[in-house]
């Protein structure tokens, strides 16, 4: 499995996990980044739960792993004109 592939993945269940934590929680106080940890931990265990215990994924810092609506991959010697981003998004966005 690819890290392109294994990122998107851990940052949906992560999500997943945030928001039953959320809802597990029912405080209606904003999460924090100690439930975004733990999070983190349920959704690194069950990848290795799916892998039958044969790979462990490694990844910290959960805030930084959070992925919104628009993933961008730019290859690192590739220059991208700040004005293309804007039209990119607001097509994208339309």
């Amino acid at each position: 499995m690819s890290l392109l592939s294994l990122l998107p993945q851990l940052s949906l269940l992560m999500e997943k996990h945030i928001l039953d934590l959320e809802a597990s929680e029912k405080s209606g106080e904003p999460y924090s980044s100690s439930l975004e940890e733990k999070a983190l931990e349920m959704a690194l265990e069950e990848m290795y739960e799916a892998t039958a215990r044969k790979w462990r994924p490694w990844a910290s810092n959960a805030r930084s792993l959070r992925v919104g609506d628009v993933i961008l991959l730019v290859d690192s010697d590739t220059v991208v004109p700040e004005v293309k981003l804007i039209y990119c998004f607001r097509e994208r966005c339309s």
